[in-house]
Formats: structure tokens, C-alpha cells, sequence
């Protein structure tokens, strides 16, 4: 009787490992991640200091679990000066509030070539 109890109270002791909560970060591959609220899924949480390129795989894993990246989170690279691009997977359904404002780098990038696009179209 004592053996089963101690593996109900072990089991017991394991259930919060087991189960993923719905708002937990992690970090993979240098980015900040948060779990969403399915618990098979994760969105790209704060990383206001991420330098450069960035790639965001569709894929991440953290405690030997894999989750699809679904979503890039409010102010995920809010003020984040030093992100200069950043390549998105298929998987993303939507990016939040002020998720890229003020990344003054890649905003310059991005309007420097909607830019060119327009000029192209208006010359040609």
C-alpha cells in the first residue's frame, strides 16, 4: 500500500512537468517563445534585442516537445534597433500589436523597397 502511494504522490509531484501551462516562456535557437493556450503551439514571445537577421523556424521544442510557431506576440521586437530582417514560416496566422514598431532598421529596409516598387511601377 505504502509503494502505490508513494508512485501516486511521485505522479502527483510530475503532473505540472507533464502538463504544459498555457503562458509559459522558453527560449530556442536565441528567441523568446510563449506557449499558447492549446498547449501544442507557441508564438514568438519578447525579443527587444535580437541583433540582425533573424530566421523564426515553423518548428520549436522544449522539454522534448515540439510546438508550431503560429504567431509573432504583441511587441515581440517592439524597439528592437538592431533587427535588420527577419524570415517568417508559412505557419504564421498572425503577427500582434506593435510587434515590429519602432525597429527603425527594418522598417527602413521595408519602405526602401515598397518604395523601389513604386518607383518601378510608376516608371515602367
Amino acid at each position: 500500500m505504502k509503494k502505490h502511494l508513494l508512485y501516486f504522490v511521485a505522479l502527483l509531484l510530475c503532473m505540472p512537468q507533464i502538463i504544459m501551462a498555457a503562458g509559459e516562456t522558453f527560449v530556442y535557437g536565441g528567441l523568446n517563445y510563449v506557449v499558447n493556450e492549446d498547449n501544442t503551439t507557441a508564438s514568438v514571445g519578447v525579443n527587444s534585442s535580437s541583433p540582425g537577421d533573424i530566421v523564426v523556424p515553423g518548428t520549436v521544442e522544449y522539454n522534448s516537445k515540439p510546438y508550431t510557431v503560429t504567431a509573432i506576440g504583441d511587441n515581440a521586437f517592439y524597439s528592437n534597433f538592431k533587427l535588420t530582417s527577419i524570415e517568417l514560416p508559412s505557419s504564421i496566422t498572425s503577427i500582434g500589436d506593435n510587434a515590429f514598431k519602432y525597429c527603425f532598421c527594418l522598417c527602413i529596409l521595408y519602405f526602401y523597397l515598397l518604395s523601389l516598387f513604386w518607383i518601378n511601377l510608376l516608371i515602367y
